[in-house]
């Protein structure tokens, strides 16, 4: 904690209330909550496939 960040306000107080509620939850005195975010890769768009023998073809060269 630096004092440019938050002059007299000492988080200290504060930071235990939110330990101990998150804490009794989980039956622990205090506890530290975490959220996973799952990423998930792009997939790229595929060209779709013909409908028809006709469209196969065509697309072919045929």
């Amino acid at each position: 904690r630096h004092v440019s960040q938050l002059g007299d306000w000492d988080p200290e107080e504060r930071v235990r209330e939110w330990t101990a509620e998150s804490g009794k939850r989980v039956g622990y005195a205090h506890a530290e909550g975490y959220f996973r975010i799952t990423l998930k890769e792009v997939e790229e768009e595929k060209e779709p496939e013909p409908e028809t023998e006709v469209e196969a073809q065509a697309e072919a060269g045929d």
